[in-house]
């Protein structure tokens, strides 16, 4: 009697428990990672956008569904977001990834970054000039263009266009 009681009272409280809604505390908390996402009627790249999010935007995760989730954002607006536009930690204040490797490289001293590239093979090359002046190595040449992709930021609409054309991203099918 006293094992079939609480067998029923085992039961009872796992019924119980599994009918409370589920609490905030323990909902998926992620942020925006990249300068803009767009919040979407349904989860589809071609659905009405409902918001668009900057980056470190807070969402509330409600559930996922292939590569989108369906969020809650912290102006109430529920909507759905391709999942690698997200991120489980909040972004910082780097500018992209071009500035991640400018970073990673100036964290190096010049004795490492050149050993790393005659582990590569890139050597100096020699100008015209033979061993004298004029040379410049392929590691410079290397910063040389690394500076200047810094300075070429394509806007959001340009990344949007050939992410939808190339059938990327969100855009796969």
């Amino acid at each position: 009697m006293k094992r079939k009681f609480v067998l029923i009272a085992g039961l009872a409280t796992i019924a119980f428990l599994a009918s409370l809604p589920v609490s905030p505390a323990m909902a998926e908390t992620m942020y925006v990672r990249t300068a803009t996402a767009r919040l979407r009627a349904t989860e589809s790249p071609l659905a009405v956008i409902v918001q668009i999010l900057k980056r470190g935007s807070e969402v509330e995760v409600l559930s996922r569904k292939g590569r989108f989730a369906r969020v809650k954002t912290k102006q109430d607006k529920e909507g759905w977001i391709y999942l690698r536009r997200l991120t489980d930690a909040k972004p910082g204040g780097e500018s992209g990834i071009f500035s991640s490797l400018g970073q990673a490289f100036r964290g190096t001293d010049a004795s490492e970054t050149a050993a790393s590239a005659a582990a590569r093979g890139v050597e100096e090359e020699k100008g015209a000039s033979g061993a004298g002046g004029g040379a410049r190595s392929s590691i410079q040449k290397v910063n040389l263009f690394g500076a200047e992709m810094e300075k070429y930021r394509p806007t959001d609409d340009q990344l949007d266009r050939f992410l939808r054309e190339g059938k990327l991203g969100e855009y796969a099918e």
